[in-house]
């Protein structure tokens, strides 16, 4: 969306993410994009571990479609697999 001098900026829920938005959580978990790209590929998604569904879990839904565009049923499969992290008791 455009911005011209004098115009207000809309608001935020109405500009669109960006790629690096989107990405930014699971930068911050080392591999956890070469991980979740990896299971979006095999469908085996072993390599995705409770920090990266955590991080991945923080990423808002409007983001979905900027991240995995070319395959928009995976979003709702990790997320699927990653509630198997919230019923499991603390790692020791």
């Amino acid at each position: 969306m455009p911005h011209f001098p004098g115009q207000p900026l809309p608001p935020s829920s109405m500009v669109a993410p960006t790629d690096l938005d989107c990405f930014s959580t699971l930068l911050n978990v080392p591999g956890c994009v070469i991980n979740i790209f990896d299971a979006m590929l095999s469908g085996e998604f072993d390599r995705v571990n409770k920090n990266c569904c955590d991080a991945f879990s923080a990423v808002g839904v409007n983001c979905w479609p900027v991240m995995f565009d070319a395959d928009p049923s995976f979003p709702p499969l990790l997320k699927d697999y990653c509630t198997r992290f919230d019923a499991a008791p603390p790692e020791a």
